[in-house]
């Protein structure tokens, strides 16, 4: 009886520690889906079109680019996702939008909410 107690007690332990890191990676990325939503909202709201720099490209665990683009005489560095769709090499140009209220958010010509 108290064997089965132990196989019980032992495997109610693993389920919860592999439960536990589940439903904290799900909390973290729904958190960060709204901000970046939040963020995307705030840019449609009220925003500039420019020219930036793209000065990486990461394809590995997602596809994203870094921009350099100038705002009012200061330099920001953003980074925003892309498709397979688009065919372009670090150093080449691109269009992007970024918040007047908060020139650090941006969304370039290749997110769907540009």
């Amino acid at each position: 009886m108290i064997n089965n107690k132990s196989k019980l007690s032992d495997k109610l332990k693993l389920y919860l520690c592999l439960l536990i890191p589940v439903v904290g990676i799900y909390f973290i990325a729904t958190y960060l889906r709204g901000q970046r939503e939040n963020e995307i909202k705030l840019i449609n709201t009220n925003y500039e079109v420019t020219s930036g720099i793209i000065t990486s490209k990461t394809v590995y665990k997602g596809k994203s680019i870094q921009v350099k683009y100038i705002v009012n005489n200061k330099t920001y560095i953003g980074s925003d996702g892309f498709d397979d769709k688009f065919n372009f090499k670090v150093g080449d140009s691109i269009k992007l939008k970024y918040s007047r209220t908060n020139p650090d958010f941006m969304i370039t010509e290749f997110s769907e909410e540009y």
